[in-house]
């Protein structure tokens, strides 16, 4: 079964971001490169996104998804997709006495971090006293 998506982020949405065609991957159709980046990307992307932001977009946001939590997950999934045909070529190409190293692979970088920031959920710590509120008032001289 098919997974549908919380954050309604599209396969071609990713593609167009990640101008990666199915091919450069060794798959046979964009259906079945398409149904891959749904199934497997999307959903990890979508998962990463509510660790990070220690929530659940499903609950909190049921009118859907906010744009910017809609991009952060476009640009992972392109992100991964391009890594992907990063790793297919090969770690490291040698011309000459020339080395081209690839950039780097952190397919969720500060950037990213920062377009969520205003989407994580903080967990607010409460003081707390050892006295019991009779004494803390009788010690404090409060009436």
């Amino acid at each position: 079964m098919a997974y549908t998506p919380w954050s309604g982020v599209t396969p071609g949405e990713c593609k167009r971001y990640a101008q990666v065609s199915c091919d450069q991957l060794g798959f046979s159709t964009d259906v079945e490169f398409d149904a891959w980046i749904n199934d497997v990307l999307i959903a990890e992307a979508e998962g990463v996104v509510e660790s990070y932001c220690r929530r659940d977009f499903d609950v909190d946001y049921p009118e859907g998804a906010p744009e910017a939590v809609r991009t952060v997950i476009r640009r992972i999934v392109s992100n991964a997709l391009q890594v992907a045909v990063l790793n297919r070529a090969g770690p490291l190409v040698r011309i000459g006495d020339w080395r081209v190293e690839w950039a780097d692979r952190n397919i969720f970088p500060d950037d990213l971090k920062a377009l969520l920031e205003p989407y994580v959920k903080r967990t607010r710590y409460v003081k707390a006293t050892r006295y019991q509120t009779e004494e803390a008032k009788a010690a404090w001289g409060e009436d």
